[in-house]
């Protein structure tokens, strides 16, 4: 794509119709600009059919929506839609579908959070009629010892009657082991437990189920059981360990919220804390002369020695520096302040090696005074007195004449000490002046005699050849203007057939009277004042 299409040479850059009344010229469109708009047009055109064709769309003449039809298509290719939650992918895009089973998801986790039992509801015991209290690793593991106990016992019997009892059995996948499955074995082939294909291993799961209300329970190691359960027969909790004695942690490093501490880590992280508070306090009793942060008064003198530049800083809610520093020895300067904003330097006043005294902004004045400084004003001139009223008056000029460029843009005071520049800019050196008008009728001059400054006589001669109109009056306008009073004298060009008078109409024209429709050809002279 190309760059941005430069604006039109205009001083603003922008187009103007112009005013010929005042002289002001339209803005001028040339072929560079026309070309680079046309070049511009077909670029933008050629980037709208390669989107069209990234789309697979033809253009349409007659539509007005393809721009907007190819960047639905494109964005559709770009980002296709899944329903399954089993991928890592970045560039597909999920459906309402799979984002309503990981709703199920997490409202069949929510529901479980609540089932979890603090350790004060947890209890040893194998025959508490509590039902507010949950057992125990160790419950279990009594419980279990029982049970095997009395289930080896029965799998002699009960082999042949219920050989879904048998403690042989093993399944394929978690989520599919029958109602009345009491014990089973596992492997790391086993799908839907927390160590699947985990390396090889064999575990004892207990299922414990009436109706759809199910609880399994997976014994990996003596620290690694594994429990979860399903109250709608359908959506299983996530696994959660089941905790025992193996589990506690003696650890005062360990940052993990699943873990629990074990009493001597407890016991160990007091100790630490009891040390850390003994040292806090002898620390605090030796900072008790020292100068509080917090602002303090301080009896002697504060010292700092921090390289060439030591520094004194000050910061405000912005976080903008002002600091007072040292300079180096070798420099032209002793000190320094200085405003930063993130240690970039923004000001700098740098004190010289000098001994005076400070003089304040109000001892300044643009009209100066005697107990004050001048100073310049807002346009940079001076007000104050620059000459003593004690010089005495001089009946010449010698020496120089101070003058200025312009009263505009010029802002400084020149002088000139050469007689001849100064009669050149006076024009006392042209008393009288001349101008030559070739084009004005069939050529006019103006002849200028100065009595004051610009002004004076004027003398006008100019040529006139033409037919004259019926009416015998001829209206010819002058090349300068001219007093009212002048007087004008008309002559013929040489032939003297005719006669003529004239008069004047206002100080740009003169009316002349000559024969009717006779071909003349006149000279005409005249004199006045006026001004230049």
């Amino acid at each position: 794509m190309r760059d941005l299409l430069p604006k039109i040479d205009s001083e603003d850059g922008l187009f103007h119709n112009g005013n010929p009344s005042t002289g002001t010229q339209g803005t001028r469109v040339n072929d560079t600009w026309l070309n680079n708009v046309q070049e511009h047009m077909r670029d933008f055109g050629i980037e709208i059919r390669y989107l069209l064709a990234k789309a697979e769309l033809t253009a349409d003449p007659a539509k007005q929506t393809q721009i907007y039809d190819a960047i639905k298509v494109i964005i559709g290719k770009e980002r296709p839609l899944y329903s399954g939650y089993d991928s890592d992918s970045e560039s597909l895009g999920a459906t309402a579908k799979v984002i309503k089973i990981l709703k199920g998801f997490i409202d069949s986790n929510t529901r479980s959070f609540a089932n979890y039992i603090p350790n004060s509801k947890k209890s040893n015991a194998v025959n508490s009629n509590s039902s507010d209290t949950v057992a125990t690793s160790f419950a279990a593991k009594t419980a279990y010892d029982k049970g095997v106990e009395a289930l080896n016992k029965a799998n002699t019997k009960a082999d042949s009657v219920n050989p879904i009892l048998t403690t042989n059995k093993w399944y394929g996948d978690m989520n599919t082991v029958p109602n009345g499955t009491l014990f089973f074995a596992i492997t790391e082939t086993t799908k839907n437990h927390p160590h699947y294909n985990q390396g090889a291993f064999d575990a004892q799961a207990w299922q414990f189920d009436v109706g759809n209300q199910k609880v399994q329970m997976i014994f990996y190691t003596e620290s690694d059981i594994k429990v979860r359960c399903n109250d709608d027969g359908v959506n299983w909790s996530d696994w959660t360990s089941f905790l025992t004695e193996r589990n506690l942690s003696a650890a005062v490093n360990n940052s993990s919220n699943t873990v629990p501490a074990s009493v001597a880590g407890v016991k160990s992280a007091y100790d630490r804390g009891t040390t850390a508070l003994n040292q806090a306090n002898t620390a605090n009793n030796n900072a008790n002369g020292r100068v509080s942060k917090s602002g303090d008064t301080m009896s002697g003198h504060l010292i700092i020695k921090n390289g060439e530049y030591s520094s004194v800083r000050t910061f405000n809610t912005a976080n903008q520096e002002v600091r007072w520093e040292s300079a180096p020895s070798t420099g032209n300067y002793f000190a320094a302040v200085v405003g930063a904003i993130k240690d970039s330097v923004v000001y700098k006043v740098m004190f010289p090696k000098k001994t005076g005294t400070t003089v304040l902004d109000t001892e300044f004045s643009s009209s100066g005074g005697a107990n004050s400084y001048v100073k310049t004003d807002g346009a940079g001139d001076l007000n104050a007195r620059c000459f003593r009223n004690t010089y005495q008056n001089e009946s010449r000029i010698q020496g120089a004449i101070a003058f200025r460029i312009n009263n505009s843009t010029d802002n400084y005071t020149r002088f000139c000490d050469n007689p001849d520049a100064v009669m050149s800019w006076l024009k006392a050196d042209k008393l009288i002046t001349e101008s030559i008008y070739p084009s004005h009728y069939v050529g006019a001059k103006v002849l200028r005699l100065e009595v004051v400054r610009r002004a004076g006589w004027k003398l006008i001669q100019m040529k006139f050849s033409n037919t004259v109109p019926r009416n015998g009056e001829i209206i010819l306008n002058l090349p300068e203007a001219i007093t009212m009073d002048s007087i004008i004298n008309v002559s013929d060009d040489g032939g003297a057939k005719y006669s003529y008078g004239a008069t004047m109409i206002s100080q740009t024209q003169i009316k002349v009277f000559a024969p009717a429709r006779a071909k003349v050809g006149i000279n005409i002279q005249i004199m006045g004042g006026g001004s230049w």
